[in-house]
């Protein structure tokens, strides 16, 4: 009775997994892309000239090369590889592919000055595209698909610096030794500042008061920077304080 037991409890085991192995999940997550990041030019910025510099890594679920135990029998042996077939990089919709097969063991780097692009607005796409082969417990191997990924960014090409115009001096009445300096810029500006007679440059914010300045000549000139780095400049200013007269 014992053996006819065991036997049948065997016959059950054997179905069960038979069954396990026909509604076998593979572990691994079909949805992993590539990582892919842009450290160049950073979204949102302006530059005056376009240097692309972008990274690519594998994912935290990707397998390669790897053989696991993941059936339900010692022979059940599953291998994997999962690799960067292609990368290609659109800038407003033009795109260009790069040769970029790897198995990304080690990470992808792709850095190029990129040349005559327009001054204004633009847009940056980088797709990553990747395959994958498995060989099951029968030693067949077969593919499966991963889907790609893209990462974007929108960028403003400057390569003209700032135009400073209209630069006055007035005395400001309050003192002989304090001038109001004004002027106008023609672009929004990082950084503002002046020079006076060849000392070190001021920050300032915009029309500025120069106080405490010698009697005498004095020559002004006034510098802006944009956000793309551009640095701007302005003609050279003449002028001289003189104390206010004595009235008798």
């Amino acid at each position: 009775m014992s053996t006819i037991i065991s036997l049948l409890l065997f016959t059950l085991a054997v179905a069960e997994s038979m069954t396990t192995v026909s509604s076998w999940v593979a572990p691994w997550d079909w949805e992993e892309t590539p990582l892919i990041s842009i450290q160049s030019p950073v979204n949102g910025t302006h530059v005056n000239s376009v240097l692309l510099n972008f990274t690519i890594e594998k994912p935290t679920g990707w397998f390669n090369n790897q053989s696991q135990q993941w059936g339900i029998f010692a022979s059940d042996n599953f291998a994997i590889e999962q690799m960067l077939t292609s990368v290609v990089y659109e800038i407003d919709g033009n795109s260009t592919t790069i040769n970029a097969e790897s198995n990304l063991f080690s990470s992808f780097n792709y850095s190029m000055n990129l040349a005559n692009i327009e001054e204004g607005d633009h847009s940056l796409r980088i797709y990553a595209t990747a395959t994958g082969v498995y060989r099951n417990s029968h030693g067949i191997w077969q593919p499966f698909p991963i889907n790609s990924s893209y990462e974007k960014a929108f960028f403003t090409v400057d390569s003209k610096p700032p135009k400073i115009s209209d630069l006055y001096w007035s005395a400001d009445g309050k003192s002989d030794t304090s001038i109001i300096v004004t002027f106008k810029i023609n672009e929004p500006t990082s950084l503002i500042s002046y020079c006076i007679d060849n000392q070190a440059n001021i920050t300032i914010t915009g029309n500025t008061t120069i106080s405490n300045l010698s009697k005498g000549a004095h020559e002004l000139r006034v510098y802006a920077a944009d956000y793309a780095g551009n640095i701007g400049s302005s003609e050279t200013i003449y002028f001289n304080t003189e104390p206010f007269p004595v009235l008798l």
